[in-house]
C-alpha cells in the first residue's frame, strides 16, 4: 500500500488511476501490478492504524503528525491522504 502527500494530489496517484497497470520495483526487481485505489473508509481507517502500530518511527515522516498526536490531529492526517493498493499480476 502507498500513500499521497498531504495534500492528497500526487502524481503518481492519478497517472495510476489513468493507467492501474504499473511497474513497480521491489528490491531491485521489476514487479508488474495493477493499482487500485482504497476507498472504504473502514480500510483506510485500518491501514492507518497498521502505519501507526508497524512503523510507528517513520509515522511522523508518512503523515505529518506524531504518532502519539490527539485524535483529532490523527483524524485530519488521515482525512489529507489516500491510499493505493497494488496488487501483482501474474
Amino acid at each position: 500500500v502507498a500513500l499521497t502527500n498531504a495534500d492528497g494530489a500526487s502524481q503518481w496517484y492519478f497517472n495510476a488511476l489513468a493507467a492501474p497497470e504499473v511497474t513497480l520495483e521491489i528490491k531491485g526487481k521489476p514487479v508488474r501490478a495493477r493499482a487500485v485505489p482504497v476507498t472504504d473508509e473502514a480500510e483506510r481507517r485500518r491501514i492507518f492504524e497498521l502505519y501507526r502500530q508497524q512503523r510507528a518511527a517513520n509515522f511522523s515522516q508518512y503523515f505529518g503528525v506524531p504518532v502519539a498526536a490527539p485524535a483529532e490531529t490523527l483524524e485530519k492526517a488521515l482525512a489529507s491522504r489516500k491510499f493505493m493498493r497494488f496488487h501483482p499480476i501474474r
